[in-house]
């Protein structure tokens, strides 16, 4: 739920600044987006991490110590927070280039990641503490605090950037607020709520986290893969369709990263079930749950393909109604050519996923570097040397098919080896 309502006032935002501000400023937030993404995924890491051993402790009725390491891992991640919030103000130049930010944009990414940076502490502490409301038996007020969080940055978006007339600035502003909204409510549930959870005095124990951060680093590599993906392309694009495409480029990873929030959310949605049958050892059950899941994922793929191919004008229009006919044009191209990755991508999440479900975490993690690092890397690669400049946007295409020959040998060689599933 955090991450869907994130992508979509991550779009809002795109949408004020594209229509209220400026095209550079547009794509200036897309070139800090790899940045946002990563505080995100260091959230992540940790959440995931610490609510899955919060919650088995709690199963287990171990109550104080669900405190302790609840509180431990709060206050840890306060001072990381602190401390990498400074080290990136430090080396801000160093991020900015490294980002693939041009002369034209280097200012506008500038200005907004500075400000992104004053609030990146709510960043990490909010997603922490959203996932620990849903492990405390509190699942609708997690649903509520991201609601409102949502709700209050399109609001001030429209405040600080159509009214305002602050800038990129403004939208900065109205997302880190919105952070700050949802941390105070998930904090004053558990301060002052009627938590099951509570924070307590305790001593650091640096132990722990040898336990949190393998089990959240599947996910971590999932969101930083998706980061890595948008960072590639801001720094080849340029060299090959000119420095215009990334205006192109930024309506294009809005619309990708909302098709794979919603395909990670029908694949996790599987997890539990293919979990509980595995650990029943009813092999048909769960190969039953995995091919149903394949259905559903292919009727989305396909779904999804349809409507960005059928409505592009509509959907670019939303964010570039005013810009010149030549961006337009490599946007309508870009959209459309880029949308074949949308028929492929839902089944290496998937099959990642099943192998995370069933315990094999190595293979899900092969799938998650191959797809969003290795492959996708080489991909641009062969697309610039190889093909037409056009074709650049084919490469995430190219990518996702490597991913999927790879992920579909690990699984016929899971389902053949008994070992594996036993």
């Amino acid at each position: 739920m955090a991450m869907w309502v994130f992508s979509l006032y991550t779009m809002v935002d795109g949408y004020f600044v594209a229509n209220y501000v400026g095209e550079l400023e547009f794509s200036a937030i897309n070139i800090a987006m790899p940045f946002v993404n990563g505080l995100f995924a260091l959230a992540i890491i940790f959440g995931v991490g610490s609510s899955t051993v919060v919650g088995i402790l709690l199963g287990e009725n171990k109550k104080t110590e669900a405190n302790k390491i609840f509180s431990s891992v709060l206050l840890v991640l306060i001072g990381f927070s602190l401390i990498i919030t400074l080290i990136f103000n430090l080396f801000l130049p160093q991020v900015i280039n490294f980002l693939g930010a041009t002369e034209s944009t280097y200012e506008f990414v500038k200005d907004y990641l500075q400000i992104i940076l004053f609030f990146g502490i709510f960043f990490i502490i909010s997603y922490n503490l959203e996932v620990m409301v849903k492990i405390d038996s509190f699942p609708l007020l997690a649903t509520l605090g991201v609601f409102i969080s949502g709700i209050t940055n399109v609001i001030l978006d429209y405040i600080f950037v159509a009214r305002l007339n602050w800038g990129i600035k403004g939208a900065a502003v109205a997302t880190g607020i919105a952070q700050v909204i949802s941390t105070v409510l998930f904090l004053y549930h558990f301060i002052l709520g009627n938590s099951n959870l509570k924070l307590v005095k305790t001593k650091l124990n640096l132990k722990i986290f040898k336990r949190i951060v393998p089990i959240g680093l599947g996910d971590f590599l999932n969101e930083m893969s998706t980061s890595f993906i948008i960072l590639l392309f801001n720094n080849f694009l340029p060299s090959v369709l000119g420095e215009k495409s990334l205006i192109s480029y930024t309506v294009i990873s809005y619309v990708t990263l909302f098709v794979l929030i919603t395909m990670s959310g029908l694949t996790q949605g599987m997890q539990p079930i293919v979990s509980y049958y595995y650990g029943k050892k009813e092999k048909k059950s769960y190969r039953k749950i995995l091919m149903f899941s394949a259905l559903a994922v292919g009727a989305f793929s396909l779904l999804f393909f349809i409507i960005v191919n059928s409505f592009t004008e509509g959907i670019v229009n939303i964010f570039l109604s005013k810009s010149e006919i030549d961006i337009l044009n490599i946007t309508y191209l870009g959209i459309h050519k880029y949308s074949y990755a949308y028929l492929l991508v839902g089944f290496n999440l998937l099959i990642g996923a099943f192998f995370a479900a069933i315990g094999q975490a190595k293979s899900s993690i092969i799938i998650s570097i191959a797809r969003g690092f290795l492959f996708i890397l080489l991909s641009l690669n062969f697309a610039k040397s190889f093909l037409a400049s056009e074709n650049i946007w084919l490469a995430a295409s190219i990518s996702e098919g490597f991913a999927l020959i790879l992920s579909l040998l690990l699984l016929k060689y899971t389902f053949n080896n008994k070992k594996s599933l036993s």
